[in-house]
């Protein structure tokens, strides 16, 4: 069973938005963008967002991430679990949030590493 290790709930009643400039946004798609392509294990849809599993390895720059994504885009909610040498991340918005998810974490048809 993974070992949880940090949970970030959605500010209630929050805005389907994200504080950064467009510049600001641009530069956490590319940190995003990075971790994935390079850290990126598999990523499936669940209910309300997406569930991907990463190498244990980049948990700091994943725990970093979280933390800057939750303070400019407060309508996610962020579940981080440790099973061994994996890491497994389960992000969920609001109905009108998921694009936001998809467009940050990719879809279930993007391609999987094993």
């Amino acid at each position: 069973m993974p070992e949880p290790l940090r949970f970030i709930e959605a500010a209630p009643d929050a805005a389907i938005a994200c504080t950064l400039t467009a510049e600001g946004m641009r530069e956490r798609g590319g940190d995003w963008a990075e971790l994935l392509r390079r850290w990126r294990l598999r990523r499936e849809d669940i209910e309300g967002g997406a569930r991907l599993w990463f190498r244990a390895e980049v948990r700091e720059d994943l725990e970093r991430l979280i933390e800057a994504e939750s303070a400019c885009c407060s309508f996610f909610d962020f579940r981080l679990a440790s099973d061994d040498e994996v890491l497994r991340l389960e992000v969920r918005a609001p109905a009108e949030g998921r694009p936001f998810v998809d467009a940050l974490f990719g879809t279930s048809e993007a391609s999987d590493r094993a």
